[in-house]
């Protein structure tokens, strides 16, 4: 025992007199004080409508354009769809924030069988199935629509079950320039019902000023 730890202790490290290994020439570290400068990249991308459906969706879609309903008397956005075939719209005076929506097989008391959206927001009010809970058309200046396409039917996995009856998809113009616009509108409504035989006036005026965002 005391043989082994006195050779143990006189024996040298194998390694201490190794030199320490040196890097080939070729494989010289860098000298960080040299700069190097990179070829400039230059990326550009080019807008390229897209469509706002599917052009392949397997379902009945009718479109209304701004060209179309610039003609019609639109106060609020539901108005766009007085003329859409297989829709119907509860609107019981102008201004009637409850204005609902109802296609075959639904009824104007089932708000919750029908969709509404606006550039994918949605719109519809899922708090209640009933005539109270009508969309939120007030989101939506009428002015601002391009186009309004109407699917027919539960026909695409982009939307829930809710869809059963309909989804009312409208899209909003995009600026390319400023551009500002007032307009005045009047309206008179006569009821002889119930009792009551007058006539209720009404006045709607709006004033828009927009610009374009692109840089």
């Amino acid at each position: 025992m005391m043989a082994h730890v006195a050779l143990s202790a006189a024996a040298p490290p194998a390694l201490a007199d190794t030199p320490a290994p040196t890097a080939p020439a070729d494989r010289a570290v860098p000298d960080d004080s040299t700069d190097t400068a990179l070829v400039p990249v230059v990326v550009s991308a080019q807008s390229v409508p897209r469509p706002t459906l599917d052009p392949n969706l397997p379902a009945s879609v009718e479109t209304v354009t701004a060209d179309q309903f610039q003609y019609w008397n639109v106060t609020t956005p539901e108005d766009v769809l007085k003329y859409a075939p297989n829709i119907a719209v509860r609107k019981r005076f102008i201004g009637d924030v409850n204005s609902t929506i109802a296609v075959r097989g639904t009824s104007n008391s089932q708000t919750a069988r029908g969709l509404v959206y606006s550039d994918g927001l949605l719109l519809s009010n899922f708090l209640g199935n009933t005539w109270t809970f009508a969309p939120r058309w007030s989101m939506v200046f009428a002015d601002d629509i391009e186009r309004t396409d109407v699917i027919y039917g539960p026909y695409s996995a982009l939307y829930p079950g809710n869809s059963i009856g309909a989804t009312v998809a409208i899209t909003t113009r995009m600026p390319t320039q400023f551009q500002a616009d007032a307009k005045v509108q009047g309206f008179t409504q006569h009821f002889d019902l119930f009792g009551v035989n007058r006539s209720f006036n009404g006045t709607n005026t709006t004033a828009t000023a927009s610009a374009s965002c692109r840089s």
